[in-house]
């Protein structure tokens, strides 16, 4: 144009200019354009000459487009950069005119990644199943669980409710969600063509089905029926996790496992070089924020935890693995329930000491974790030895959680009825939870003689609920039944749930005659009674009703109690095994079991004075005046350890403190931990004490919940590598007095 000329521009840094960059009209400072060594700095430094217009606008024959990305760059350092791989080009192009060397390196990284993305391999693969066959093939071959989504819209034989189809949607995006985040633990099949089913999910562990959540049902409107589908998100996630227990995971990844957890660091701390190892791991980019939760144990009721570790402890000394999880186990329950506690452990156990010095040095270790202000009353950690009280866990139970535990066995909350005559086949597998269970939460500490009757009385309400939904004659009938169904369904499972376990529980008191048994037995931990619990005993072994193991841990019961009797006759019991074919694995644990007990009896180590002594034993021999119930006259030592330790009682040179720390005068927040193992007789023991003493907070763990058969196994592992005696069954011509093991006072 006429008007156009070239000049040189030169100015202060804060002086303005004013850019047309074909058409695109830019104002900005001679300081920015030349504050990187750009070619721009050469236009506006007076070393190159611009081509001006009539008005002052500098002229750059150049798109303008993206002029103002290349401005914010300079400006700042950084700039967003277009979504679209084609704008980035351009921007590309712009910068190497322009000579940012930055913004270009920027650009082409951006570009490789995009080009990366588009080359990756899916995030997972969902199989949709065609028939029948190819679902129980993919089912039955894979090593990994199953989820299975049927999912079929025109199944439906009425017309669905307004928010049915919403609801399809949410179950089909609910199934996208969990197939990309477990896909490398979970086999996902997405079945389009199934049954007469609408939207079904299915779970499946070690080729069988575990568990189904049913998303569609019928309503009845005013002239027709209809089908509607809902969506019950916490249910299916709930199956989700529970179906990874059947997983058979490889080993851990060796540098997560390293940024997690290592033999020498407490597992609660993560370090910066941690953090980056976990980041560069989050291939996805999915982890926005990083939490710690103190949960290292399993929470199995309001004050009962577990670190399920089974057989920790080998020829009378720790497993080092297992001491390691115990320590963090233990300090994990301190931090969740913030707790900076004076440590206490019974003196004759060279393993509660082990434990509680590792955990005094980890807490020392670890001083800004454990900041919590210990106020007037300074919390306790108390641990025991198994070994101070080896009877509870050989008793039979007569609690209705206990029981279970006892003869059916319970693992994570959960129980096994596979194999139990008429339970149905969809309650393969049962959960007992007092937080998910409300009939479970109150009985679970009931009598079995008390249970038939709560049991009636639940029937009784379900069967009048179940006849109230028969009579549907209103709107408002109709109304009712749809709003209360999922509360009486989830009322009908549990009817079912507890008169199948009850039942069960029932058949087995009776075939194996555990009334006599456990009779027996309490004769045997309550009673000073040799002769007349000999020859019980002796009767009792030559029948056979009884089964081996409740024929062995009667002879179990007896050895330890009467092992230095002078009259006393395990030789015998032991022939009367052998002879009715008891396996040769229990029979040759009553020395085990001897040994294990007898390998606490040292100086100091019983948990009472003996001035206590002669007053319990003067008790026992005034008889079983006040007892309710001849089956439960038994009571845990641990039950006498805590009424001691709240009266202030217990003994300084049995119980010491870790680190010389004075005992707390008042005891209010305790965490009672057993080394070997703690029982729901214990539990049952902690609950009717915090019920009396309103004030005082105890928390009961152990490295096992044991029923008998866990003990006993736990027992052999424990004297496996022992030194031998002298003899299997030493006579002691001295009389005990009481005969009573020194930790049973």
């Amino acid at each position: 144009m006429s008007g156009d000329h070239r000049t040189v521009i030169k100015g202060s840094p804060s002086q303005y200019v004013k850019l047309n960059v074909g058409g695109s009209l830019h104002y900005t400072t001679i300081g920015t354009l030349t504050k990187h060594d750009t070619m721009l700095r050469a236009m506006f430094s007076g070393r190159m000459e611009v081509l001006t217009d009539s008005e002052g606008w500098i002229l750059i024959d150049r798109c303008g487009k993206h002029f103002g990305i290349i401005l914010n760059f300079l400006r700042d350092g950084s700039a967003p950069l277009p979504e679209s791989p084609r704008e980035t080009a351009e921007l590309l192009a712009e910068a190497k005119y322009y000579c940012v060397a930055e913004l270009v390196n920027a650009c082409e990284n951006a570009l490789k990644r995009r080009e990366r993305e588009r080359d990756v391999e899916p995030a997972c693969r969902v199989p949709l199943v065609t028939s029948a066959r190819e679902e129980q093939m993919l089912i039955s071959t894979s090593a990994k669980p199953v989820v299975k989504l049927l999912i079929n819209r025109h199944n439906n034989k009425y017309s669905y409710t307004s928010a049915s189809d919403d609801n399809l949607l949410k179950n089909l995006e609910l199934f996208d969600k969990l197939s990309l985040r477990f896909s490398g633990r979970v086999l996902f099949l997405k079945d389009v063509i199934g049954s007469q089913e609408i939207c079904l999910w299915s779970f499946f562990g070690h080729g069988k089905k575990v568990a189904e959540v049913c998303c569609t049902s019928i309503v009845y409107a005013t002239d027709k029926k209809h089908t509607k589908v809902e969506f019950p998100e916490a249910r299916i996630y709930e199956e989700t996790l529970n179906i990874l227990l059947y997983e058979h995971r490889p080993g851990p990844d060796a540098d997560l496992m390293q940024a997690t957890s290592t033999a020498k660091d407490f597992s609660g701390i993560i370090s910066k070089a941690s953090i980056k190892v976990l980041a560069e791991s989050d291939e996805q980019e999915v982890v926005r924020e990083i939490q710690e939760f103190y949960a290292d144990y399993f929470a199995v009721g309001p004050h009962l935890f577990s670190l399920n570790l089974e057989k920790p402890i080998h020829g009378m000394e720790w497993n080092s693995n297992c001491l390691q999880r115990s320590v963090q186990g233990v300090l994990s329950v301190l931090l969740a329930l913030k707790k900076n506690p004076i440590i206490r452990y019974q003196n004759f156990s060279s393993l509660a000491r082990r434990l509680a010095e590792n955990i005094r040095d980890t807490i020392l270790k670890e001083s800004s974790l454990f900041h919590f202000h210990r106020g007037e009353s300074i919390p306790l950690l108390l641990i025991l030895d198994r070994r101070c009280d080896p009877i509870t866990p050989l008793l039979n139970q007569w609690t209705y959680q206990a029981m279970v535990h006892e003869l059916l066995s319970i693992k994570n909350n959960r129980v096994s009825l596979v194999g139990v005559p008429g339970a149905p086949k969809e309650m393969s597998e049962v959960l007992l939870s007092a937080e998910q269970d409300e009939f479970y939460a109150n009985n679970m500490y009931l009598n079995f003689g008390d249970i038939g009757q709560t049991i009636k009385s639940l029937m009784d309400e379900f069967q009048m609920k179940a006849k109230s939904h028969q009579k549907v004659e209103s709107i408002a009938d109709m109304k009712a039944f749809v709003e209360n169904y999922p509360q009486f369904k989830k009322m009908s499972g549990a009817v079912t749930k507890h008169v199948t376990l009850v039942g069960e529980l029932s058949r087995l008191v009776t075939q194996h005659n555990l009334l006599e048994i456990s009779e027996a037995e309490q004769e045997l931990a309550c009673q000073e009674e040799h002769t007349q619990s000999l020859t019980k005993i002796r009767k009792l072994l030559v029948t056979d009703q009884i089964r081996d193991l409740d024929a062995a841990r009667l002879v179990f019961l007896y050895a330890i109690r009467y092992h230095k009797h002078p009259s006393k006759d395990i030789v015998g019991l032991v022939d009367l095994l052998r002879r009715r074919g008891t396996p040769v694995r229990l029979i040759d644990c009553v020395e085990g079991i001897l040994r294990y007990a007898s390998s606490g009896e040292t100086a100091g180590s019983s948990i009472l004075t003996t001035k206590d002594v002669t007053k319990i034993t003067e008790k026992i021999f005034k008889g079983l005046k006040g007892v309710e119930n001849v089956f439960t006259q038994h009571s845990p030592v641990l039950k006498e350890i805590i009424d001691n330790m709240v009266k202030g009682r217990l003994s300084e040179e049995a119980f010491p403190t870790v680190g010389g720390e004075p005992t707390p005068g008042r005891i209010q927040d305790v965490v009672i931990f057993i080394v070997g193992g703690v029982t729901h007789e214990e539990s049952l023991a902690v609950h009717q004490f915090c019920r009396a003493n309103a004030g005082i907070r105890i928390a009961l763990g152990g490295t096992l919940i044991h029923n008998s058969q866990s003990f006993i196994s736990d027992v052999e592992a424990a004297v496996k590598y022992l030194p031998a005696g002298n003899a299997k069954y030493p006579h002691n011509s001295a009389s005990s007095g009481s005969g009573r093991h020194s930790k049973l006072t």
